[in-house]
């Protein structure tokens, strides 16, 4: 008896030894460094788009097919590893948000959430590695710019939108969260490919917003940059227009939705994002402005989520174009109070006031 008990400590011991070295392991390994490092960098150079500061987050990382018993937390410029009991539950495989109003399964509120309470963090975003996403401007997969970016647009979401912004503002949509891919699908089906006219309106659209950037950024051409301006506008106004009629429905919401209501949404919620993120990576150069408006990256984006690309070039034009891009950027870090906060709501103002 004194022998098998010998054994199992003995066992035990060197189980934990052997999962505390993996662990070990996980926070030395490549993505973690490259992260950590260019989170320092970030930090550093005082990059804060839309008042968003990639070190403020609380990051759990996790590499479910290297290290499946371990997670590392990011905290105060600091890593700390936890070992698990069994291998977590992660949203798609990829993210998880952790918050008050999205808990994790119950076993992972116990080995992850309740440590993480312990030291007083209770909103964190979860990352798995082993996500093997694709870069959008190069094509590869799982490269370390886009661990980074992804951590960068769905920390956006969660430090500074979710429960922040969009669960207050009103758009007279109906009760239901665009966030999700039917309400998406909607938008797509409905908004931008609803006929041959509205589709090439939206494509002109699209057009117009990179002949802008490409004459600002690229060229220096502020004449043409407000000239690309002046058509794109001009072009979503008369979308507007034709999509006037359109509903957006549906038989569980209370009341229909609009083409202009969601998408302002959407350019907002997604637009807003995918800026925090592209201005991350020019500044630390880890693209270059051309990149933005490659044929490789803009193919990315299908119609079913442009506004993705929209909103973002929308907010990247108004520092070239906008004295005061100061405000603009504060009244979008507002949580809110109407619709003026949307990024063609404030271009549209700024621009209208400037000619």
């Amino acid at each position: 008896m004194f022998k098998f008990y010998t054994f199992l400590f003995c066992f035990l011991f060197f189980a934990k030894a052997s999962a505390d070295s993996n662990c070990e392991l996980f926070t030395k390994s490549q993505n973690i460094q490259e992260i950590f490092n260019l989170i320092s960098l970030s930090k550093s150079s005082g990059v804060a788009p839309l008042g968003f500061k990639v070190h403020t987050q609380k990051l759990v990382f996790f590499d479910q097919k290297n290290y499946p018993l371990c997670f590392v937390l990011y905290h105060q410029d600091k890593l700390h590893t936890f070992p698990l009991k069994k291998i977590a539950e992660i949203e798609n495989g990829i993210y998880n948000f952790r918050d008050k109003d999205n808990l994790l399964s119950p076993t992972d509120e116990k080995q992850v959430s309740l440590p993480l309470r312990k030291l007083g963090i209770e909103k964190f975003l979860i990352y798995n590695f082993d996500s093997n996403g694709i870069d959008s401007f190069s094509g590869e997969e799982s490269t370390t710019r886009y661990h980074f970016s992804f951590i960068i647009h769905e920390g956006y979401h969660l430090l500074k939108q979710r429960g922040v912004v969009l669960n207050n503002w009103d758009f007279d949509q109906p009760y239901f969260d665009w966030s999700y891919s039917q309400g998406r699908e909607f938008v797509s089906s409905n908004c931008y490919t609803f006929n041959e006219k509205v589709q090439r309106s939206f494509q002109s659209e699209q057009k117009a917003l990179v002949e802008g950037y490409r004459s600002i950024v690229i060229g220096g051409n502020k004449n043409g940059a407000f000239a690309s301006l002046k058509k794109f506008i001009k072009i979503r106004s008369d979308r507007y227009n034709t999509l006037a009629p359109v509903k957006l429905t549906h038989p569980s919401w209370k009341s229909a939705g609009n083409c202009q209501g969601a998408e302002a949404y959407l350019e907002h919620l997604e637009g807003g994002a995918e800026y925090v993120e592209i201005s991350y990576l020019l500044k630390l150069g880890l693209i270059k402005p051309a990149d933005i408006i490659s044929s490789h990256y803009l193919s990315h984006y299908s119609t079913k989520s442009a506004y993705y690309v929209t909103g973002m070039l929308q907010l990247l034009l108004a520092p070239y174009l906008i004295s005061d891009f100061g405000a603009l950027e504060r009244a979008m870090m507002k949580p809110n109070e109407n619709q003026d906060q949307l990024p063609y709501k404030l271009l549209l103002r700024y621009f209208n006031n400037l000619i």
